[in-house]
């Protein structure tokens, strides 16, 4: 719904989000599920079981097709365009029908071994559960792409298939990987091997109280492959080499970085940040390239980062404002994040100027200033920022009346003077990321003629 409230056109996404729910969930099950058994090939083969290594590749291969369909994606909204994306879900769909079918074949006529009993058992158990969280995913997909967005004459097709892979890295050619990703690799492979040596399936039969040592295991084998996908990314020098695209810059507060590192390190290995997801996605436009936190040696999977001291880095962030096809801010509460809002400004790039609220983390109970202690004051004080920086110019009326920041997901600037702001009440991270796509959807095919009136 699109409504015009003292000038400010605000677009509300009101859309359920609960086929975004089972395209994530089955998404991750599919990606554990392919990484823990591909872990395994070689240990058969150091074992010198060839021919079982190449039967359960061949017999795997529907759940890799759809690993790597999800692997390339990074997100929920991406895997929704993806051509690929249907026709190897309804493979696995048939795949885990076909093995709960053989698996009840077994049981039924009765098998030899305690340990076969589990293996069928366990078969048995990702089978059902990968029709259960599957089919609903192939559901969700159908839906979402009949789905329209409120206030928009453009539907989530429409929009999120602007920034399909096919527009990525079109040159042919792609940036040398940091080979610090193997390392990450071998880690994930020494523990699959020491655990199948040191902990192996009779060992677990006997004694029950192991399990739980190799289910944390499994689990660190997992984080590994995962981290090893951050690891591979390449630096903005050799991104920005491989490519001659004008940049997608991408600015924020290094304070908002260590937040996101400290609440959500687990969790975005398994369902990616939001940065990694604008990184998918503005690719298509552009390298998208960041400066890296000063002293940082953490490589974080998203925007490929320069390393600059502090004699160097404004001057590299104004260079890039002037070349960059787009710029992407993360409203932050830091003077930098202010002197970055007013270079823009001061330099007229208002017409590619993106302004996205990051998500909101755990309230911070420690901080000194007490305002950071809570989300809704926090948010007040990004929007304070964004407001203080606009003094002067054409859109800072409008700004003044903007309420509710805790639902503030995107803002665009249009050149007679009024803004465009993208709200949610939904603080799913599927919000902040269709906003962001929104934002740019709008800003590359003119607010006037998109928005609806």
């Amino acid at each position: 719904m699109v409504n015009l409230d003292r000038t400010v056109t605000t677009i509300e996404l009101k859309s359920s989000t609960w086929p975004f729910f089972w395209i994530k969930w089955a998404t991750v099950w599919i990606l554990a599920m392919a990484i823990w058994t591909a872990l395994r090939l070689p240990v058969l083969l150091l074992q010198g079981e060839f021919q079982t290594a190449l039967y359960a590749a061949v017999l795997f291969s529907p759940l890799y097709l759809a690993a790597w369909v999800v692997w390339r994606n990074v997100s929920v909204l991406r895997s929704i365009v993806d051509r690929w994306m249907l026709p190897a879900l309804w493979l696995l769909v048939v795949y885990c029908v076909a093995v709960i079918v053989l698996v009840a074949m077994a049981l039924s006529e009765g098998v030899s071994s305690k340990t076969e009993q589990f293996n069928n058992l366990a078969n048995g158990f990702y089978g059902v559960m990968g029709v259960m969280l599957v089919a609903p995913a192939i559901a969700a997909i159908l839906w979402c792409r009949k789905m329209k967005i409120d206030g928009l004459d453009a539907s989530l097709m429409t929009v999120c298939g602007g920034f399909s892979r096919s527009k990525t890295n079109t040159l042919g050619h792609r940036p040398k990987a940091n080979p610090r990703g193997w390392l990450w690799i071998g880690a994930a492979l020494a523990l699959t091997i020491c655990a199948d040596y040191l902990l192996p399936l009779e060992l677990l039969m006997e004694n029950e109280a192991l399990r739980p040592l190799r289910d944390a295991v499994n689990l660190l084998e997992l984080l590994a492959v995962l981290r090893a996908r951050s690891a591979f990314q390449p630096d903005a020098a050799a991104l920005l080499a491989a490519d001659p695209r004008p940049p997608v810059l991408y600015l924020r507060s290094f304070s908002d970085d260590l937040v996101r590192q400290r609440s959500n390190s687990a969790a975005n290995l398994i369902d990616y940040n939001l940065e990694s997801r604008l990184a998918a996605d503005f690719s298509a436009k552009g390298p998208f390239v960041a400066v890296a936190a000063p002293k940082s040696k953490a490589i974080t999977l998203g925007a490929a980062r320069a390393s600059l001291t502090d004699d160097q880095w404004q001057a590299q962030v104004i260079k890039w404002m002037d070349e960059s096809s787009l710029i992407v801010i993360l409203v932050g509460v830091t003077a930098w994040v202010d002197w970055e809002l007013r270079q823009v400004l001061t330099r007229k790039l208002e017409c590619k100027l993106l302004v996205c609220f990051p998500q909101m983390g755990l309230p911070n109970f420690f901080a000194r200033d007490r305002r950071l202690r809570s989300r809704e004051a926090v948010a007040r004080m990004r929007l304070d920022t964004l407001q203080a920086a606009f003094v002067g110019t054409d859109w800072h009326a409008q700004l003044m009346t903007l309420q509710d920041p805790t639902t503030l997901r995107c803002i665009v600037y249009r050149p007679d003077g009024q803004v465009v702001a993208i709200r949610a009440k939904s603080k799913s991270r599927n919000s902040h990321h269709l906003a962001a796509l929104i934002g740019c959807y709008l800003l590359e095919r003119g607010q006037a003629a998109a928005v609806l009136r």
